[in-house]
């Protein structure tokens, strides 16, 4: 698997309509998560970057094509030469509403190496929570790749409350497939 991965997807609810939560309650809403800006223009970005000592907890960790054991990378390894970018997310978009309701929200995501990915996938659970006005049990800041939380779990639990449309494919796709496409460990 590369080290980045990156989609773009339309979300709508039900039934590939709109979904269920005004604008206002959910700008409401995103407006308490720590390090997630919202514009009332509808758009919005989260990131963050994974504390290098929880992305390094493994014995061995891939990177640039190196290994790095115990701390130490093999002599012949190139410089890691994007360390800053070490176990970085992101997630990005737009909310289109009509005065009722959202109609549909065109998202981007990103997740740099295996941490970055992680963390991008429990933050994606914290955002279909939002979107789905299910209050989270745990803020994905204070729980850790392993805990478990509802950031944590399965995307494929909205699939009754969220359709997926992946771009630039344009395919109806399940959650739990869209899952499995870029998580594959993912339950």
């Amino acid at each position: 698997m590369s080290q980045s991965m990156t989609f773009q997807a339309y979300l709508y609810g039900p039934d590939r309509g709109p979904l269920r939560i005004t604008l206002e309650r959910l700008a409401e809403a995103m407006q308490t998560v720590p390090r997630l800006y919202f514009e009332w223009d509808g758009s919005f970005t989260w990131a963050g970057r994974v504390p290098e000592k929880l992305e390094t907890a493994s014995k061995e960790t891939q990177y640039n094509g190196a290994t790095e054991q115990n701390g130490a990378t093999e002599q012949n390894a190139a410089p890691d030469l994007d360390r800053g970018r070490r176990g970085v997310w992101q997630l990005s978009g737009t909310l289109y509403d009509n005065g009722k309701s959202i109609q549909y929200v065109d998202l981007h995501g990103r997740g740099e190496r295996p941490a970055g990915r992680e963390a991008l996938r429990r933050h994606l659970g914290q955002l279909f929570e939002l979107l789905t006005d299910q209050p989270p049990l745990v803020e994905p800041e204070q729980a850790s790749a392993s805990a478990p939380n509802r950031g944590g779990e399965s995307l494929a639990r909205f699939r009754d409350q969220l359709q997926v449309m992946r771009l630039p494919e344009q395919q109806w796709q399940d959650l739990r497939d869209f899952e499995k496409e870029f998580w594959p460990s993912a339950r």
